[in-house]
């Protein structure tokens, strides 16, 4: 199984609010996904993009987590890394410009890159 690329969002403004940041960068909307316990989710292509308004990560010496309110998971069905990677950051560089702190991860294991 693949592993997903995560991002991290620490901001005030509501969860609508970062969606449509997102949404606006990939050009397409969330809708519910088709979970038990339905979370928005976005289809660009291949990749599924998940957005939690909540999380329950604890924080590890490379993965100061607990600072982040949101948390977005990104999912490429056909399992091809650099296109998933490629939309993890165009999500972290939309955040980013809206200046909301965050933290782009990799399997959950440590972060790639962090803003500020």
């Amino acid at each position: 199984m693949a592993a997903d690329h995560d991002i991290f969002v620490s901001t005030e403004r509501p969860a609508d609010e970062v969606r449509a940041a997102i949404e606006t960068e990939l050009g397409t909307a969330f809708k519910a996904s088709e979970d038990p316990e339905p979370v928005p989710a976005l289809v660009s292509g291949t990749t599924n993009v998940f957005f939690y308004d909540t999380h329950d990560f604890e924080d590890d010496r490379d993965f100061p987590v607990t600072r982040y309110r949101y948390w977005i998971s990104i999912h490429d069905t056909a399992r091809n890394e650099q296109r998933q990677l490629a939309t993890a950051q165009r999500i972290f560089d939309a955040v980013k410009a809206k200046n909301w702190p965050a933290m782009l991860s990799f399997n959950l294991q440590g972060n790639i890159t962090r803003y500020p």
